[in-house]
């Protein structure tokens, strides 16, 4: 497909109690929209604390008002032929205002649970195409596992051998502790780190708006906070134990075999969706009091059963292809 010269803005919310998801996936997205000649402009609010996560990734920030009316002024300043909204504080109403502005509106939407009077709607998850969402008749869908979006890095496919012991375990609550989890779960490993860990180098990945405070730790119990080469640690890991977000997919797309968690409502359908696929071991609600028993139970088990890390890892690396964002980046460029 030919190049173009368009411009594209894209809002993203993030911050201590919403997390990373957003901007991880928008990264995905720019990076795709870059490679077919868009310019991209992140736009966000300065209280979202996600200028430096962003610029950090060599992305193009603007900070602006994170309402509809300072966002439309941001993109429209910059010239957009195209905004990307991602953020559940944008509501019917919201959306209603950016029509008819001359812009080609788009939404990443994972829960149906709002009417969307825009251009495009995207959801990624495997549980999509079972979602009934209230558009027009003139928007476009793009639904289901073809439209996931991941970063660069996790585009390419990566060979996997599910080695017999589990020397490498991956560890994350996503971007933010959302459910104040950190502490119980680091006690946890910490004092399995000597028994049923011994063997296993656990790195526990820490978010960019996470705190770890200053605390001893066993020698094969390492804290990585907000890490530059996440894909590293994911591919070395023979196992992993991931809240239910965007990085569930980042783990998914390289194959390795995963425990998930919820931390958010709108992370049910997805952890349903791949529970059902064979994609990973669900076990709830992290607020549930008796999680951390489940989880015990569970690690216990995939630590001396291969085959069925094998298993998992295997419909993991099989349920996307690392080129949602770019089908998505060439439905828009056909749209505007």
């Amino acid at each position: 497909m030919s190049q173009t010269s368009a411009k594209l803005a894209i809002h993203v919310d993030g911050g201590t109690t919403i997390g990373l998801g957003h901007a991880t996936r928008g990264i995905g997205l720019a990076e795709a929209c870059k490679s077919l000649g868009f310019k991209v402009m992140f736009l966000i609010d300065p209280a979202s604390g996600l200028k430096d996560f962003l610029s950090n990734r060599r992305q193009q920030v603007q900070v602006c008002e994170a309402t509809p009316l300072g966002v439309l002024q941001a993109a429209q300043s910059i010239g957009a032929s195209a905004l990307v909204i991602d953020s559940y504080r944008f509501d019917e109403a919201a959306l209603r205002l950016l029509q008819n502005q001359g812009l080609l509106i788009i939404c990443f939407d994972d829960q149906a649970n709002r009417a969307l009077p825009v251009d495009v709607v995207i959801n990624g998850s495997p549980a999509a195409p079972s979602l009934t969402y209230d558009v027009g008749p003139d928007t476009h869908l793009l639904l289901d596992v073809a439209y996931q979006v991941v970063r660069p890095e996790f585009w390419p496919h990566v060979p996997r051998d599910y080695d017999t012991l589990v020397r490498s375990l991956f560890v994350s609550i996503g971007g933010s502790d959302l459910l104040g989890i950190f502490d119980p779960l680091i006690k946890f490993l910490d004092h399995h780190a000597t028994s049923l860990l011994a063997n296993v180098t656990i790195d526990f990945v820490l978010g960019h708006f996470g705190t770890a405070g200053d605390r001893p730790l066993a020698a094969n119990l390492r804290i990585q906070h907000s890490p530059k080469d996440m894909r590293s640690l994911m591919v070395k890991a023979d196992l992993a134990i991931s809240a239910g977000g965007q990085t569930l997919y980042e783990l998914a797309r390289c194959g390795t075999p995963t425990i998930a968690f919820c931390v958010g409502a709108d992370q049910i359908p997805n952890l349903t969706a791949l529970e059902q696929r064979g994609c990973i071991v669900n076990i709830g609600w992290a607020s549930q009091p008796n999680w951390l028993d489940k989880l015990h139970q569970v690690l216990q088990q995939l630590l001396v059963n291969p085959n069925q890390r094998a298993v998992l890892g295997k419909a993991s690396s099989n349920l996307i292809d690392g080129k949602g964002a770019t089908r998505i980046a060439k439905a828009i460029q056909s749209l505007i």
